[in-house]
């Protein structure tokens, strides 16, 4: 199959996503878009140094990366951060990874508005997460140091369930697994389903701060 179409269609990059696993190629990538971030997590540094735009990959950058990964096949390429909402371009880096590959994205989802969300799924977004590791705002606020956080993250799953454009694409409630709030999985996963979406939990991973005391 040739790489000269606008876009593949759904079926397509399963397909093409199938044939990369089984040729033992990766199917998966973390590309974070941007290391500026609102929210000040107890289980993130990023927020303790200065980051400006200036720094990040372009537009163009994107569109040329998303053509190098799809010579290897298409891949479920996840957009993370920092905060991706951040970047003013987002659809537009949504849009050049969804002509080859599924595009996904990780969030606060912090002041999140509907027609933000549609332009997003517009764009070819196949998933979007958002990070809620408590079932209660005290704790889940305190985790990531912003007040009114469990609040906005409830909100925008509740606004890209609501605007999703296509079957496939699906919301997830995301908790990150640390050692202080797995004995609350449960009710997390109640709050996701009471709200109607998919949940997944991500393993706490020192990478981004050294400190291993959150496992």
């Amino acid at each position: 199959m040739t790489l000269n179409k606008t876009l593949l269609s759904t079926g397509e990059k399963k397909a093409r996503l199938l044939r990369t696993y089984v040729a033992r190629h990766p199917v998966w990538c973390a590309w974070q878009v941007t290391y500026r971030c609102n929210f000040r997590c107890r289980i993130c540094s990023y927020w303790k140094e200065s980051h400006s735009a200036a720094e990040e990959l372009s537009t163009r950058d994107f569109e040329r990366g998303a053509a190098n990964l799809a010579r290897a096949g298409s891949l479920l390429v996840n957009l993370a951060g920092g905060e991706p909402l951040l970047r003013r371009d987002l659809s537009r880096i949504v849009a050049a990874l969804a002509r080859f590959h599924m595009p996904l994205l990780t969030t606060n989802g912090w002041r999140l508005q509907p027609e933000r969300a549609r332009e997003l799924w517009r764009a070819g977004l196949w998933g979007a997460s958002i990070s809620i590791d408590y079932p209660d705002a005290a704790r889940h606020d305190a985790q990531r140091g912003r007040r009114g956080a469990f609040d906005e993250a409830v909100r925008a799953l509740e606004v890209f369930r609501d605007t999703r454009t296509a079957p496939h694409q699906r919301v997830n409630l995301m908790a990150v697994l640390t050692a202080d709030n797995q004995d609350n999985v449960e009710n997390v996963l109640a709050l996701a389903r009471r709200l109607g979406v998919h949940f997944m939990v991500q393993p706490y991973s020192c990478l981004k701060t050294g400190d291993e005391s959150h496992r």
